[in-house]
């Protein structure tokens, strides 16, 4: 494993996954999710406990997958085959939960959240946060397990069943996914509760990357924060950008890795590296989801090829090849600190 970069001094996570449901953009810290997995299919038992959607068997642990939308009091509609499950570790068990998209990694201080007035001690939802004219309402974890805990007793008035795509293409698609998720090893739970298994995957071309979620400070888009650029430097430095009162040196990782730059992108992603000592952005074509690595599935390689592209090592998950980022070597590389003198 590369060596690690903290969040901050504190062991306090800053780190926020959001996501969708309707027009409302909910977030939960990063410290509690487990895996973003694609809706797959689900088991339907004879009795299902209220608000639960399924059952989902998940590295053989069987957990419930509630429907947030239900226990939050949204319309009730059918789910599409582009919906996401969140996996989220709570103080006594795993529970999981239908969004309708996740969106994007945001860091959250502790002084930027700001409390619900009039909410009760069992609300959901008892704080929010502000992303530009965004509002993030923050999802309280624990509190949703004890809610969950507390309805297990109460049966379910909805057929899920009717809820689900029903068309054969559909069918075939979340069978696959239900598959996949079964054929994957069984975790060690007590090491993949540890965050230093969770990794960001990304996009560059054709290849998939990762990144340690520890190492991420944020992911935010060339849309909404504009590069300023700088003359005289290398191509592969391309600027700076203003975070929040700090600038950040912003390097094409597409170049640093020496991959085919002629595609050009209406919008690209930026993975804001969560360092003490240097302010760095990565700009990469799009953002994947967060998933579990255990480090059994590493295997050593010493192909020059991939060295060169700082991949640390290959894993193979669901037929695709996911390549580990050598941050350490990234990090150390010459042409950052080059870019740093510039900052």
């Amino acid at each position: 494993m590369p060596e690690q970069l903290l969040l901050n001094q504190s062991s306090e996570n800053n780190l926020y996954l959001c996501f969708c449901l309707d027009d409302k953009v909910y977030a939960l810290n990063t410290e509690n999710v487990m895996e973003i997995l694609m809706l797959p299919q689900l088991n339907y038992p004879q009795k299902l406990p209220k608000y639960v959607a399924g059952i989902l068997n998940y590295n053989n642990i069987i957990i419930n997958v509630c429907d947030l939308r239900k226990i939050l009091n949204f319309p009730q509609k059918k789910f599409e085959v582009n919906n996401q499950i969140i996996v989220i570790k709570g103080e006594e068990s795993l529970i999981s939960i239908i969004v309708d998209k996740v969106t994007d990694f945001y860091t959250v201080l502790p002084e930027n959240i700001q409390t619900i007035a009039n909410t009760s001690f069992t609300s959901l939802v008892n704080s929010f946060c502000r992303e530009g004219d965004e509002i993030i309402n923050i999802m309280d974890i624990y509190t949703l397990e004890k809610f969950i805990k507390n309805i297990n007793e109460e049966e379910n008035e909805i057929n899920y069943r009717e809820l689900f795509p029903d068309d054969a293409k559909a069918k075939r698609v979340l069978e696959k996914r239900s598959n996949d998720i079964a054929l994957k090893s069984r975790m060690n739970l007590s090491e993949s509760f540890i965050s230093k298994d969770k990794y960001l995957t990304f996009n560059l071309g054709k290849h998939i990357y990762c990144i340690n979620a520890e190492m991420v400070k944020e992911v935010i888009s060339t849309k909404n924060n504009a590069i300023t650029k700088i003359p005289y430097v290398p191509l592969y430095l391309k600027g700076v950008i203003n975070l929040k009162g700090d600038f950040y040196t912003v390097f094409s990782l597409k170049e640093l890795v020496g991959m085919d730059t002629q595609e050009v992108l209406d919008e690209e992603k930026m993975i804001v590296i969560a360092s003490n000592e240097m302010k760095v952005v990565f700009l990469v074509d799009e953002i994947g989801n967060l998933i579990n690595i255990s480090p059994e599935k590493f295997h050593s390689q010493n192909d020059l090829n991939l060295n060169k592209m700082f991949i640390k090592s290959e894993i193979y998950i669901d037929n695709k090849v996911y390549n580990i980022l050598d941050m350490q070597r990234l990090l150390n590389d010459e042409r950052i600190f080059i870019g740093k003198e510039q900052d």
